[in-house]
């Protein structure tokens, strides 16, 4: 099964401070594996990239980059990145009943949220594909960016 989640404000809180983020994000953390995930495009010089960190407990049991071809925007880069993700949760760790995927993109959460019947967006629905096939409980959970969280920050 597939799930979607906040876990943090949509809007921002002046009021919540990094440590506080810190500590929620790290409360979110029982789960079998958790896995950070970003992507990143510059549109200066046309990079971009996708990356992710698989957590173990609190060890460092897994981490990717490459480098994207013909990709022209954040979205698309972080749509590779979770595609990259879902594949990996698909072939290497099917045998794992409970994973945390966190990730600072809102509109391609909000975009998974939808479902199966409502994607018209062949990558977003290969990623979905991918995480049903699983066989696991994922969980899709939005953390912002640069608010102290080690592995988030690593990966971003």
């Amino acid at each position: 099964t597939i799930s979607n989640g906040y876990g943090f404000p949509k809007t921002g809180d002046p009021t919540l401070d990094k440590s506080r983020f810190t500590a929620h994000a790290m409360s979110l953390l029982p789960a079998d594996l958790a896995i950070y995930t970003d992507g990143s495009f510059h549109p200066r010089n046309g990079d971009a990239g996708a990356a992710y960190i698989v957590l173990k407990e609190q060890d460092v049991i897994a981490k990717g980059f490459r480098k994207l071809k013909m990709i022209d925007s954040s979205y698309g880069a972080e749509q590779a990145a979770m595609r990259t993700v879902s594949n990996r949760i698909r072939t290497s760790y099917s045998n794992v009943r409970r994973i945390r995927v966190f990730t600072d993109s809102k509109s391609l959460l909000d975009e998974l949220e939808m479902g199966m019947s409502y994607q018209r967006k062949l990558l977003s629905r290969i990623i979905l594909e991918d995480l049903q096939a699983s066989g696991a409980k994922v969980h899709l959970q939005f953390i912002p960016s640069h608010v102290g969280v080690e592995a988030h920050d690593e990966v971003d």
